[in-house]
């Protein structure tokens, strides 16, 4: 018979390797146990900006027609990019703050005349440093500029 403190060793020992989860897997006693990792979350990517052409500068000359002032030739306006590709100035000829909002070399121009009410609309085509584009819309108030319905083109020459 063994006596009472070796047969408590053993049965210790005994327990110790069935609870032991290293004797339950493949692995040598030796090597580590090493717990699946979870997959790294990706890192967000960023949205890139739509790409547009590069308006934003000052301009050499200025021409500008419409039905409310005529024909009027000056410098160019100094043009800003206030969002990405969304640019503006404003332009002593057409009396006017002038937005552009661009795709590429083309895009939406908006007129809002100054100390009038309405705004006008149309398109414009960005190329080799000039913008062209017509427009057409409401003008009204008091100014003399102020002339109801109107429509018009203007050109920024040479984008410095």
């Amino acid at each position: 018979m063994r006596p009472p403190q070796t047969l408590a060793l053993a049965s210790l020992c005994l327990a110790a390797v069935v609870l032991s989860p290293a004797c339950h897997d493949s692995s040598s006693p030796t090597e580590p146990l090493v717990s699946a990792s979870p997959t790294p979350t990706p890192a967000p990517t960023a949205v890139p900006a739509p790409a547009c052409a590069q308006i934003a500068g000052s301009y050499f000359r200025g021409i500008a027609d419409s039905t409310c002032l005529g024909l009027r030739h000056a410098g160019g306006p100094d043009v800003r990019e206030v969002a990405p590709c969304v640019f503006e100035a404003d332009d002593a000829k057409l009396q006017a703050r002038v937005t552009l909002t661009a795709v590429g070399s083309t895009g939406t121009v908006t007129l809002a005349w100054w100390g009038c009410t309405g705004s006008a609309t149309g398109r414009f085509e960005y190329a080799d440093g000039n913008v062209v584009a017509t427009f057409a819309g409401v003008a009204n108030g008091s100014n003399p500029n102020c002339c109801g319905s109107t429509s018009g083109s203007f050109q920024w020459i040479y984008r410095r």
